[in-house]
């Protein structure tokens, strides 16, 4: 409570979430555990422990010292996770069990992950991706280029425009060398003829 003067009715300064403690000169709010210290979206499990706060669930903090307001309850089986965006509520089988860097295919269907991206696993938290292995595949750990011999003793195959393990662009014709091609196959026709007409 706050009085201006000696006789003024006491107003309400501030609304304490936890107790007001008396002290020396102005009295003031005490720090309630289960407060907010900074403001925005939060995990459950992000937020002080022992003050009932659902793990499973989306909470804001408008602003530091008020308490946590529940936004979003994730439905089970999912849970509340981290990601780049914010808190989500994500499938239990997304979470990272290690830290490793893994295929998007190696994670399960549900986790909508591209399987052709590296991505980084921190145990608990939501897989990261650090790299695109296109034009190439991602396998097991790694990106392995298009033209990379997949299997011991195996060809590149021709259709990725692959040879001798090295990758060269597909040829393209163009007006120069069609008419340098029909030169050749007329020189080579008229030879020929000439050839038969001699052995006739």
């Amino acid at each position: 409570m706050s009085c201006g003067a000696i006789g003024d009715t006491p107003t309400v300064k501030e609304a304490c979430t936890g107790s007001c403690e008396v002290r020396d000169g102005a009295d003031g709010c005490t720090l309630d555990p289960c407060a907010c210290t900074s403001t925005g979206d939060f995990c459950g499990d992000t937020l002080p422990r022992n003050c009932g706060y659902d793990p499973k669930a989306i909470y804001t903090c408008l602003s530091n010292g008020t308490i946590a307001q529940e936004k979003q309850a994730c439905p089970s089986p999912q849970v509340c996770s981290l990601a780049t965006t914010g808190p989500i509520c994500t499938p239990q089988e997304c979470l990272c069990s290690d830290n490793s860097t893994l295929c998007g295919s190696a994670h399960p269907p549900s986790c909508n992950l591209l399987g052709n991206s590296l991505y980084s696993c921190t145990s608990g938290n939501l897989p990261k991706a650090t790299t695109d292995c296109r034009p190439g595949t991602c396998s097991g750990d790694k990106c392995i280029d298009k033209c990379a011999c997949q299997v011991a003793g195996e060809l590149v195959s021709e259709i990725l425009n692959c040879y001798d393990n090295s990758c060269r662009k597909p040829w393209v014709a163009t007006t120069d060398t069609l008419d340098l091609l029909l030169r050749y196959v007329l020189r080579r026709l008229i030879h020929h003829v000439a050839t038969t007409t001699r052995l006739l």
